[in-house]
């Protein structure tokens, strides 16, 4: 499976950044970098990095930030 759903829930509107990460560390990819309104949300990520090349097998760390938390999820990509 070559893309993953990312949700989550804003109990206010803000800027939200959504970003993946590699295990150590280093930004892969930029996935949202917007205001959105309070609600749930989702993004399909599609394993890709910013230059369009599929990723490979590896744990990924994706982290979302607004303007007041941030919360990371750990994804794994497995073939």
């Amino acid at each position: 499976v070559n893309e993953t759903e990312i949700t989550f829930n804003l109990r206010e509107s803000s800027n939200v950044n959504v970003e993946i990460f590699d295990i150590q560390g280093k930004r892969v990819a930029n996935l949202l970098n917007k205001e959105l309104n309070a609600g749930n949300h989702s993004i399909i990520w599609n394993v890709t990095d910013n230059r369009g090349n599929f990723l490979s097998s590896a744990y990924y760390i994706c982290k979302i930030t607004t303007a007041k938390e941030s919360k990371t999820i750990k994804m794994l990509k497995a073939e």
